[in-house]
């Protein structure tokens, strides 16, 4: 029985449906439950099995549906991709999709942000069912590769499809409001850019991983002792061919097959290295293109001891699991060579960091004291509320917040409560902790 054959049953049983969408919009593949689907379905483990072979099936079911919706709602614009000759249109008619399937169902949007960017639901997709819409605009988008700044504007467009903004998925004028995100955001015109460069020349952090946390987007200038992760993402072709011939490989590049060659050919000490040989880390380099591009610039620049190596936003390429890897498994071993300067806009609560610095709203670095703000701040609340069309922010206990809720004038207010499990830059900027 094919796949989509599946679907049609899925689609029959309104209680299972309901109960897989809301477990698959909420949870990774990997972390979605089946037995907990069935549970919420209220059908029995027999019945469901006689249907469905695993997780798998159902899920591929599920996102076929899902990904066959969203073509439908373009479809029903009557637009053609390959008619569309402009940038900006393209974009706009890329996130007015989001915006048109939230509407539709705001777990179908959960579903697509989130899966679409993890490495086990993108093979799943890849690999059974219909090819996402996302896919299709991507080519297009790489139709106008000339253009200057490009590859920034690839990187900005994925992280925004990623994160698209609340405030236009609520938006009372979403044309209007959509085409003014995407020509100041995206596509801002140069000769109408203004200069907020941010000179870094005498930024030197003493420890071997540093992050340095700024405002989004944040233009920054630094001496040429530092390596930008951008730069060499952008000139991939050249690394790629740099390592093969530091390896001596022609074909049939592996990641283990690369280290064993780059260590028996190195005259220095890169033993380090060794860590690398790693069943998870060869299974991301083998399925996850951008991961596998990434390492092995990665790699490159640790050869070559480069004094300071940058991660910038071009880390948002990557799947959740493969940033987690890189920032906290792999980089702690490839500062053994050379220092890492990690650049965020904001940091977890549940990482020890060394060293933490911050460009503030004066434009002044300073180094954070992590673990008084790890004491104040760590499985407490940040409240946003509305008053005189105006946002304020407050940050409470469990139990200040609790005594919060009680006082209903307090929710008529309310926008967002946040548990903060990460602290962003402008949390840290509101909340004045620095030094």
């Amino acid at each position: 029985m094919k796949f989509n054959d599946k679907t049609q049953i899925l689609l029959s049983i309104p209680e299972l449906f309901k109960a897989s969408i809301e477990e698959f919009s909420s949870k990774s593949f990997t972390q979605a439950s089946t037995n907990e689907i069935i549970k919420n379905s209220n059908i029995n483990k027999g019945s469901f099995y006689y249907r469905f072979t695993n997780k798998e099936e159902l899920f591929i079911a599920l996102a076929d549906h899902i990904i066959v919706t969203q073509i439908d709602l373009f479809n029903q614009r009557n637009i053609s991709l390959n008619n569309i000759d402009s940038l900006n249109d393209v974009l706009f008619e890329l996130f007015y999709n989001l915006y048109l399937l939230n509407n539709h169902n705001s777990l179908f949007y959960s579903f697509i942000t989130k899966h679409l960017y993890d490495i086990d639901s993108i093979n799943l997709i890849k690999s059974n069912a219909i090819e996402p819409l996302i896919f299709r605009f991507r080519n297009k988008i790489n139709t106008f590769s000339t253009i200057s700044n490009f590859q920034y504007i690839s990187i900005l467009n994925d992280n925004l499809y990623q994160n698209f903004p609340d405030i236009l998925l609520k938006s009372a004028n979403i044309e209007k409001d959509l085409r003014s995100f995407i020509d100041f955001v995206l596509v801002k015109k140069e000769n109408t850019k203004i200069n907020t460069n941010f000179n870094l020349k005498n930024f030197y952090p003493e420890e071997s991983l540093t992050y340095l946390i700024t405002e989004k987007n944040q233009d920054l200038v630094f001496s040429d002792k530092f390596h930008l992760l951008s730069t060499y993402y952008i000139n991939y072709k050249n690394v790629y061919k740099n390592l093969k011939k530091m390896s001596g490989l022609h074909s049939n590049v592996t990641l283990n097959k690369l280290l064993i060659n780059l260590i028996n050919k190195s005259f220095k000490d890169i033993s380090h290295l060794n860590v690398l040989f790693n069943e998870k880390y060869t299974k991301l380099y083998k399925f996850d293109k951008e991961f596998r591009i990434i390492i092995l610039i990665l790699i490159y620049l640790s050869l070559k001891e480069v004094d300071f190596i940058v991660i910038d936003t071009t880390i948002n390429l990557l799947s959740e699991t493969s940033q987690e890897t890189i920032l906290h498994q792999i980089l702690p071993i490839l500062s053994k060579t050379s220092k890492i300067v990690v650049l965020s806009d904001f940091f977890e609560l549940d990482n020890n960091y060394k060293d933490l610095y911050i460009i503030d709203n004066l434009n002044q670095i300073r180094k954070l004291d992590y673990a008084k703000i790890k004491s104040n701040y760590e499985n407490n609340y940040e409240l946003t509320q509305i008053s005189k069309g105006k946002f304020t922010y407050k940050v409470l206990t469990r139990e200040e917040l609790t005594d919060f809720l009680k006082d209903e004038d307090n929710i008529t207010n309310l926008q967002q409560i946040k548990l903060l499990t990460k602290i962003d830059y402008q949390t840290i900027i509101r909340n004045e902790v620095l030094q």
